[in-house]
């Protein structure tokens, strides 16, 4: 895709040569880093609109360096990596992550995989922009205690005690819970509903976004307004602790 541009992250020097020019074929610009340090200093000095990344580095954990960007950057995140297991992947899941591939894989199914993300991605973008709904304005749906959601800013505000930035997995995952008013949304309904937005497209995407979101609120405000009922699904209700 014409002017898209990716952040690759891969200690292989051979594997990043054959995954850098296939994507810049299909019209990407594509950034290679090595190591982790490399890796965050591209993260400080330019912008980028995905990133693929490997698990394993000569120094540093993927997995927690996923989980350091992701407090600062909302960009799509594709992990590519030779570790299997239902547990890394929940892991990354958790962490931030907006795909897992499992090495090896092929080339065109991870070009596919990117643009149909992007594709969404600037989909939902210019929706959201054009929204007839946003124009006239709810701006703010209450949460509790002075939080509340602000759609202008896809963040959770409070009146007085600052900012909880969210991804944008996360804020739709929220602002759709919210708007079912206090109604039960089964996981299956949360995946009909946000498959294109937020990028859902099975129950471990759906169980890793609401701890995600759970763990922010736990972390901002040692409560969190998101409620499962078991064997049900979720609702935005009276406030769970940790």
């Amino acid at each position: 895709m014409q002017g898209k541009r990716i952040l690759l992250l891969e200690d292989d020097h051979h594997l990043t040569d054959i995954v850098s020019e296939f994507l810049q074929n299909y019209g990407y610009e594509v950034t290679v880093t090595h190591t982790g340090k490399a890796f965050s200093d591209q993260l400080v000095s330019a912008q980028f609109d995905l990133i693929i990344m490997d698990l394993n580095l000569p120094d540093a954990d993927g997995v927690e360096l996923l989980c350091s960007m992701r407090q600062h950057h909302n960009m799509l995140v594709f992990i590519v990596s030779g570790r299997q297991g239902s547990t890394v992947r929940l892991d990354c899941f958790e962490k931030g992550a907006d795909a897992y591939i499992t090495k090896p894989f092929s080339l065109l199914e991870l070009e596919l995989q990117v643009r149909n993300a992007l594709v969404r991605q600037d989909r939902y973008a210019q929706s959201d922009a054009s929204s007839p709904q946003d124009a006239k304005a709810i701006h703010q749906y209450p949460l509790f205690d002075g939080w509340y959601v602000c759609t202008k800013t896809q963040s959770v505000q409070h009146n007085q005690d600052g900012e909880m930035s969210l991804t944008q997995g996360e804020y739709q995952l929220l602002l759709f819970l919210l708007r079912a008013n206090g109604s039960v949304v089964t996981r299956d309904q949360i995946i009909e509903g946000l498959s294109e937005s937020a990028r859902l497209t099975c129950v471990e995407s759906v169980n890793a976004l609401i701890y995600r979101i759970r763990k922010k609120f736990i972390k901002h405000c040692g409560i969190s307004p998101l409620v499962t009922v078991s064997g049900a699904g979720y609702r935005v209700g009276q406030k769970e602790r940790s």
